[in-house]
């Protein structure tokens, strides 16, 4: 209400102050005493309805990414790393199940509400040590496989968990002990990154240049019309 009468008071302002002998003048809050008319045929600037305009304009803009030509190469070394990280603790001496369960949970922890799995860090570490090298190598090579087929799809921020419930999806169809499952779901999880980063200076230059598109929303007053009625 307060723009619409800002709107008429601006108009009746243009239309009176050059044009007639009897200016007139409303405040936003003020109520006419009689009906006000134009008495010539101009055009004026409704900069509610403009306003409305660029808003729309503004909020049709869509977020602006910019490729991570980096993010599927990095996804498939941290996998590696992890799997190096198992076969070094496995061929060293000492307290193995310890450090094992260490970094199994290292990687776990932050990621309890992503992650489905059928068996705690202890239950994985019992398993994993009856492994030799060409068992890790497998399952390693499945967990790169799989990783990189969904890196090769758009991930943005915000489908991120989406891309961990495909591949976890696709893990789940393995011809694979449950146990053997977790570690590829660990190692996919903890490396599937946003390969789409979104560019806040790009897209609020689409914005600007959206909202500077909008033309004025012109309106035409012709003599006689009544701008403001009475009461």
């Amino acid at each position: 209400v307060i723009g619409v009468l800002f709107f008429f008071s601006t108009t009746i302002l243009i239309l009176f102050s050059h044009f007639s002998p009897n200016q007139v003048t409303l405040k936003p809050d003020e109520v006419a005493q009689r009906n006000i008319q134009s008495h010539i045929t101009a055009v004026v600037i409704d900069e509610k309805q403009t306003q409305e305009l660029k808003e729309q304009a503004a909020s049709k803009v869509q977020k602006v990414y910019q490729e991570d030509k980096f993010a599927s190469a990095n996804t498939q070394a941290d996998i590696t790393d992890f799997y190096s990280s198992i076969r070094e603790i496995l061929g060293s001496e000492g307290e193995k199940q310890v450090s094992l369960e260490v970094l199994i949970s290292s990687y776990i922890n932050g990621k309890e509400d992503i992650l489905i799995l059928s068996s705690t860090p202890t239950q994985m570490v019992d398993y994993i040590t009856g492994f030799n090298d060409e068992d890790l190598n497998v399952i390693e090579q499945i967990s790169v496989d799989i990783a990189k087929g969904i890196m090769d799809r758009p991930i943005t921020e915000e489908t991120l968990n989406e891309a961990f419930l495909q591949a976890q999806n696709q893990i789940n169809s393995l011809n694979y002990y449950p146990i053997a499952r977790d570690f590829m779901k660990i190692a996919t999880v903890s490396s599937i990154r946003p390969n789409l980063i979104f560019n806040q200076e790009a897209t609020d230059l689409a914005i600007k240049e959206a909202i500077e598109s909008v033309q004025p929303v012109q309106k035409t007053i012709k003599t006689g019309e009544i701008i403001v009625r009475e009461g």
